[in-house]
């Protein structure tokens, strides 16, 4: 990629700082660099075996889970009537620890 960069083959490159080429470099290979990212990504989330098959059977648990949930299995935690904590430093204020 950068062997055809117009950047570095642009007359006068050669007169600009590393500073100047680099950041031009970078605006020039960004968007095709992330969209090759992008798309690797993509194929490893949709595959059926390995990565894709963990996450597509993470997701049903999660969405079982979910609606399991939302269907009021889960109840409410009810106050406790136990008392507070005994601070391990009982000679100091819960606001001094």
């Amino acid at each position: 990629m950068a062997e055809q960069s117009k950047v570095l083959n642009t007359p006068g490159a050669e007169k600009q700082t590393k500073r100047e080429l680099f950041d031009a470099l970078r605006r020039e290979l960004e968007a095709p660099v992330l969209e090759k990212a992008s798309k690797s990504v993509w194929e490893l989330i949709l595959d059926s075996n390995g990565l894709g098959k963990e996450i597509s059977e993470m997701v049903e648990k999660k969405r079982s889970f979910s609606e399991l949930n939302a269907g009021g299995a889960c109840e409410a935690a009810s106050i406790s009537g136990d008392p507070p904590a005994i601070l391990e430093d009982s000679s100091k204020s819960p606001n001094q620890v």
